[in-house]
C-alpha cells in the first residue's frame, strides 16, 4: 500500500534531492519524505536551550573540563532540570572511559544544530566539517542561562527542511557502509548522525526522551 504524502513534504524532498545533486552526491530516490506527522516543532524554547546546554557541558567534561567546574556551570546556567539521568551520571563520574568520552564529545554537533534552531547560529552548513567547540561554548556562556539562550526559535518549515536534507545525507552514509569514512563529497557521518538526532528530537510528535531517539544507520 502506497503512503500518501502532502505536497509540502514532496516539495521538500525534491529540494533536498536537488541540493544533493548539486554537491554530486548520490540521491536515494526511494527514501520517502519526512512523516507528515512531523509538521510542527514539538519542543518549547526553554527545553531546547536546556538540552543544548546539557550537551555542551557533557562534551566539555568529556574533553577534560574539571568536574567541579562543570558542576558549578550546571547550577549557574540553570541546566539541572534538563539533564538526563545518563548525563548526570557521566558528569558525576571520572571522565576516563575513552569510548564513552568520545561519544559525549560528538554532542557538540547536536548542540550546534539546536543552537541553529534557537537562532543563535545563522547557518547550518553542509556536514563536511566539525563545528567549533569554542564557539559553541562561547554562545552558551555568553547567554548565561537557559532563558538567555532561548532566542528566536526558527519556524517549523526551516527545521523540517534541515531534517529532510539531513536524513538524505544520512542515506549517503548508509550507502557507503561501515566504517563510514571517505564518504562522497567529504561528508562526515558523525556530524550527520548527531544533527539528525537533534532534529528528530525537535520534531517527533511522540516526544521521546533524548536517549530514546533512534537514528537508523
Amino acid at each position: 500500500m502506497t503512503t500518501a504524502h502532502s505536497s509540502e513534504s514532496l516539495a521538500r524532498k525534491q529540494r533536498s534531492a536537488t541540493h544533493l545533486a548539486q554537491l554530486n552526491l548520490p540521491v536515494d530516490a526511494d527514501l520517502p519524505p519526512l512523516p507528515d506527522a512531523w509538521s510542527t516543532l514539538v519542543r518549547q524554547p526553554a527545553a531546547i536551550a536546556g538540552r543544548a546546554i546539557c550537551l555542551c557541558l557533557c562534551a566539555a567534561r568529556a574533553e577534560g573540563l574539571e568536574q567541579a567546574t562543570v558542576a558549578d556551570l550546571v547550577v549557574d546556567l540553570g541546566a539541572e532540570r534538563y539533564l538526563r539521568p545518563f548525563e548526570a551520571a557521566f558528569l558525576r563520574g571520572p571522565a576516563d572511559d575513552e569510548p564513552l568520552a568520545r561519544q559525549f564529545q560528538w554532542g557538540y554537533e547536536a548542540c550546534h544544530a539546536l543552537l541553529w534552531a534557537l537562532g543563535q547560529v545563522d547557518v547550518l552548513p553542509d556536514p563536511v566539517a566539525s563545528c567549533d567547540p569554542q564557539r559553541i561554548a562561547s554562545i552558551i556562556t555568553r547567554a548565561g542561562s537557559v532563558d538567555g539562550l532561548t532566542g528566536s526559535v526558527r519556524g517549523a518549515e526551516a527545521i523540517l527542511d534541515a531534517a529532510d536534507l539531513t536524513q538524505r545525507f544520512l542515506a549517503v552514509c548508509r550507502q557507503a557502509g561501515p566504517p563510514y569514512q571517505d564518504l562522497p563529497g567529504g561528508l562526515i557521518c558523525a556530524v550527520i548522525y548527531q544533527r539528525q538526532h537533534a532534529l528528530q528530537w525537535l520534531l517527533d510528535p511522540q516526544r521521546p526522551h533524548w536517549e530514546d531517539i533512534e537514528v537508523p544507520l
